[in-house]
């Protein structure tokens, strides 16, 4: 365990990306003042755990902002530098060539104009054309770009060894501003940042997160002021672990990407900034998703779905320390469909257009829970629920001048947090460093953990023989010897079925190794499978076989619904901002989560609802629908007899309820139903 932690941290305003629920952070935009910060010491962090001690300076190893890096020829657009924009987007394609680079950029930037929805939430038009016109091949269509002229500059490189998990190492980030139009070379640039967030892959040789801690520790023993070229030498050695092409087998295109996401204020005539994220489909593309971590606050806030998620998580009440930052918020609560598609925040104080609020009486000024669920969300952590007088928007500044180490770019909330609010928002920089500082100094010893559980066959019938497998990691820093069994136990909505028992071979620090069911309480190393949703839980070492490090982390859980098990995923409405009377037509994304495909014959139907009551329906979708599955219905009758909704004003809850007259035997009728709001 920790036995002392020495922070050092000395600025005015600070440093670093931020860290939206503590999982999410965004390198952002906004309103820079334009000014340097008070520059800022190197933060250092002496951590000593026994006879442990790892120094970790995080503007070395955790966020790197020093211009001698960030200005590397290795950033160059123009000679296709490895760390550029350019070459990111050339790795991230199914190919280098505009062919697929093309489509690539197409699916991020063209969907700033239209009119998005994405889990209920929708987008309003934003003129991305002001950064794609400076690099769009003039009178290509479709649109064709010139990456050697992207106008998009790195700024910082991050790790975030605190996102790992039992299948990455955290994530790698690279953080771009757009630049000025009028001097490309000024380092005060526009009000956008783009960040490309990668996963950090668990293989040899850097196979466990404790691995992935230790190369990006070597960093901080060479000073980028006084040795540049070997600094960005071993930071390169590092970034293309992630970067490259293929370097995350399994995914598309090979990519390691998690997500880009866009800040900025410069697509707008509006007066507010806005977030977005863009994640990777399975055709290899990028195009407009959830913002993770950040409900749709035109629903969510001051809502009874708010009020009970905050109920639900009495973790929001801690003031002493940052436990919270640890809860994820949900796509889905209470068949609400929770999160949105953008964020948004206004730049007048007085609009107060992206704080989180219960009801005008509760608010984050009197509410410790409400505070910390809107320092989780992406606008509540980069301005509502920030300390006075930090920089708004931003955690990384594209607007603001870096001075001589990069740091003015940077945040208070990197460097000192809010001292008013106490342990709870401690400077961000030395969260991660002494995060980092427990991978560098975990105790020896075996750390067995499932990483994926798995079932044959992948969509099992009512009834069907079922074999259950794990794939089992080991992430400590000892290895687990031989002799010992690795075991396994199979549970199916809490009672064991199942388990494995006959490995016992060494399993070595990042080995994995995969086990399939071979008996069970019956003798038999099957389960038939039970109409109807489960819960599939695999459980490494159950009956503590071997000591562990860490017994928090054996069980991994899945969910299996046998049978048809239909729910909504996206609910749609045409036209945007209706006046009063205007036809309304709704659709609906329905996908089947379960195992068997609904009957070809039989109609999907759905309901849609406002404000509870029923105003039309689709009953015309008679194809199967196989699993996994998903399709689109648009409504094409209703009571009156008309495929639309004549709109009016009032709450506009709209719902859409899929097989609401139980034409299907659907194993589970809780997730039918999923409710937004109309968009208008």
């Amino acid at each position: 365990m920790r036995q002392s932690l020495f922070a050092f941290v000395s600025a005015s305003a600070g440093l670093l990306l931020s860290s939206c629920s503590g999982g999410q952070g965004l390198g952002e935009v906004g309103q820079g003042d334009g000014t340097a910060a008070e520059s800022v010491r190197t933060a250092h962090e002496e951590l000593i755990v026994g006879g442990c001690s790892a120094n970790v300076e995080p503007l070395r190893s955790i966020e790197i902002v020093h211009p001698n890096i960030v200005n590397d020829a290795r950033s160059s657009n123009a000679s296709d530098g490895v760390w550029s924009f350019r070459r990111l987007i050339e790795n991230m394609a199914h190919s280098a060539s505009a062919t697929d680079t093309d489509p690539f950029l197409r699916g991020i930037f063209e969907s700033f104009p239209t009119q998005v929805t994405v889990n209920g939430a929708v987008t309003e038009g934003r003129n991305s054309a002001v950064a794609m016109d400076r690099f769009t091949i003039a009178g290509s269509s479709p649109r064709q770009f010139n990456l050697a002229n992207a106008p998009f500059k790195l700024i910082a490189i991050a790790s975030r060894l605190d996102l790992r998990s039992a299948t990455t190492a955290g994530e790698g980030r690279l953080i771009f501003g757009l630049t000025n139009a009028s001097d490309p070379t000024n380092p005060i640039m526009d009000t956008m940042s783009l960040i490309v967030e990668f996963a950090l892959p668990l293989v040899a040789p850097l196979d466990t997160p404790a691995k992935w801690a230790a190369k990006w520790h070597e960093l901080d023993s060479i000073d980028p002021a006084t040795a540049p070229a070997t600094f960005a030498s071993k930071l390169q050695e590092i970034t293309d672990k992630f970067t490259v092409r293929n370097a995350f087998a399994g995914r598309p295109n090979g990519s390691a990407v998690n997500q880009i996401r866009t800040n900025e204020i410069k697509f707008t005539t509006f007066t507010f900034w806005q977030l977005r994220e863009f994640n990777m489909g399975s055709d290899g593309l990028m195009a407009p998703a959830t913002t993770k971590e950040s409900p749709n606050r035109d629903f969510i806030n001051q809502s009874q779905e708010m009020r009970d998620f905050i109920n639900q998580n009495p973790v929001l009440n801690t003031t002493t320390d940052t436990s919270f930052m640890s809860l994820k918020m949900p796509t889905v609560f209470e068949n609400t469909l929770f999160l949105g598609v953008k964020q948004n925040q206004g730049v007048s104080a007085e609009q107060n257009a992206g704080r989180w609020d219960l009801s005008s009486t509760e608010t984050q000024f009197n509410s410790v829970a409400i505070d910390n669920f809107g320092f989780l969300t992406c606008n509540g952590c980069h301005n509502e629920n920030k300390a006075s007088g930090d920089r708004r928007f931003y955690q990384v500044d594209p607007t603001a001048a870096p001075g001589t180490d990069g740091t003015g770019r940077l945040s208070q909330f990197m460097t000192v947090g809010d001292p008013s609010k106490g342990g709870r928002r401690p400077a961000e920089l030395t969260r991660r460093a002494n995060d980092m500082g427990t991978l560098l100094c975990q105790p020896n010893g075996i750390d067995a953990l499932v990483s994926k559980v798995s079932w044959s066959p992948a969509n099992p019938a009512p009834g069907q023989a079922t074999t259950f497998s794990a794939t089992i990691t080991n992430f400590g820093n000892a290895t687990k010897p031989a002799g010992i069994i690795n075991g396994v136990a199979f549970k199916v909505d809490g009672t064991l079925v199942n388990w494995s028992d006959t490995n016992s071979a060494a399993l070595a620090p990042g080995q994995s190794i995969t086990l399939t069911a071979n008996s069970g309480p019956s003798g038999i190393a099957t389960w038939n499978a039970g109409s109807g949703a489960h819960t599939i839980e695999a459980w490494v070492d159950d009956v503590n076989r071997f000591a562990e490090t860490n017994e928090n982390n054996n069980k991994l859980t899945a969910p299996l619904a046998v049978g048809i098990d239909l729910t909504v995923s996206n609910i749609l409405s045409s036209p945007r901002n209706p006046s009063t009377g205007t036809p309304v037509t709704f659709s609906a994304t329905i996908k089947n989560e379960g195992t068997v495909a609904t009957p070809a014959g039989t109609i999907v139907g759905v309901r849609f609802e406002i404000d509870g009551q029923l105003v039309n329906w689709s009953d015309t979708s008679t194809a199967s629908l196989a699993p996994g599955a998903s399709r689109t219905v648009t409504a094409n009758s209703g009571p009156q007899g008309s495929a639309t909704w004549p709109f009016a004003s009032g709450p506009n809850r709209l719902s859409a309820w899929v097989d609401d007259v139980n034409r299907l035997a659907d194993v589970n009728r809780s997730n039918n139903k999923r409710i937004t709001r109309l968009a208008f």
